[in-house]
């Protein structure tokens, strides 16, 4: 476990205590490993769609927002060896996604904002342990000049399941109080904007951003009729072959009812300073406890899960027990340690084998203590 080399504080964030709390093993591959945690060889079809999105939105333009992300997307698909028909229509929806994000609500969503901050560096200290965070905006609202917190999810869920989802989550409390510690202004309240995937049927991405049905016209006399629904006579069609301007032609013309089905807007919370610190006291235990039985340094001379002694043994086993509840999801999505706890050749030597690569620290403060810890 990587520590401040002047403060001495351990460094986590949101990521490794959400991890931890679905499996300790995962947690144990993912960030404590031979002192600094491990990483999939190559995307996975979540963290590309999300990078692509967001490597999407941040182009001023929104048909270069579509390109952009729709680029991304298809170099991840073809690198996972995606197979039809995700790997034509997950880079059509988060093209869509970024196009109708430009186009039909980034105006709308900071019409009463300006942005103050973005993806600036927090964090604050709590119980020996320096917990960190990287919002993606803070806004100023000008008629008050109160600052907001902002976050954007991409998700799988569906609107209501969304919204309810982020009644109790610690992470905007989390993010809100580290800014606040930072910075030393006041958060008066948290926003949090969703980018949703949309259905799946039968295989096939539903969202209306990537197609609807279609009944071809007659030649000469008739155009193609559309519609949002399924009618007797009309086939699935996907939205880059609509016939007046493509997918942004056909996005520009959707109904507002079907972009904000696709962008829920849960409702601005109060950040819950409660809820957050008791919530810290339970965590802080956990990962004090992480801190001083594994420790980075005796990781980097003989990882602990390749120990054969009884304390190794008994260390991963009441540390970073195994959920095997965990392996396989409801979606049937495996876990992306699968292999490393249940290939042995694998979990031998994971870098080895090709499947991972050293975690890269996506925090300044954690990628500072990283690079001090090997140069010393």
């Amino acid at each position: 476990m990587i520590q401040d080399q002047e403060s001495g504080l351990y460094l986590v964030d949101r990521s490794r205590t959400a991890v931890d709390n679905e499996c300790m093993r995962k947690r144990y591959w993912g960030y404590e490993y031979a002192g600094v945690g491990l990483a999939p060889a190559g995307d996975s079809e979540f963290f590309a769609f999300g990078t692509a999105f967001h490597e999407g939105i941040q182009q001023e333009e929104a048909g270069q927002a579509r390109d952009v992300a729709y680029t991304l997307m298809l170099a991840s698909a073809n690198a996972l060896k995606m197979q039809e028909p995700l790997r034509t229509e997950l880079p059509i929806l988060v093209g869509g996604l970024a196009y109708a994000f430009v186009s039909r609500l980034l105006g709308h969503a900071l019409m009463s904002h300006v942005v103050a901050n973005r993806e600036v560096e927090c964090h604050f200290d709590m119980g020996g342990i320096r917990w960190m965070s990287k919002p993606d905006l803070v806004l100023r609202r000008e008629a008050d000049n109160t600052l907001w917190y902002w976050e954007l999810k991409t998700s799988g869920a569906y609107g209501d399941t969304f919204c309810r989802q982020w009644e109790h989550k610690i992470q905007s409390h989390w993010g809100a109080k580290a800014y606040e510690a930072t910075s030393g202004d006041p958060i008066e309240g948290i926003l949090i904007q969703g980018a949703l995937k949309g259905a799946k049927y039968k295989g096939h991405m539903r969202s209306r951003l990537v197609g609807a049905y279609a009944r071809d016209g007659v030649p000469g006399m008739t155009k193609p009729a559309y519609s949002l629904k399924y009618k007797k006579g009309f086939s699935w069609f996907l939205s880059p072959e609509y016939e007046e301007g493509g997918q942004a032609g056909w996005i520009d013309q959707l109904p507002n009812s079907e972009i904000q089905e696709a962008f829920p807007v849960v409702p601005p919370r109060v950040p819950d300073t409660d809820m957050m610190d008791r919530w810290l006291q339970q965590h802080a235990v956990r990962e004090r406890a992480i801190g001083m039985l594994v420790g980075d340094q005796v990781e980097m001379d003989e990882p602990h899960i390749h120990r054969t002694d009884p304390v190794g043994q008994k260390l991963m086993l009441e540390v970073f027990p195994q959920n095997d509840d965990a392996c396989i999801s409801t979606f049937g999505h495996s876990c992306a340690f699968y292999e490393a706890c249940w290939n042995k050749t694998v979990g031998r030597d994971p870098i080895g084998s090709g499947m991972f690569v050293p975690r890269t620290p996506h925090h300044e403060p954690e990628a500072k203590a990283l690079k001090e810890r090997d140069s010393a």
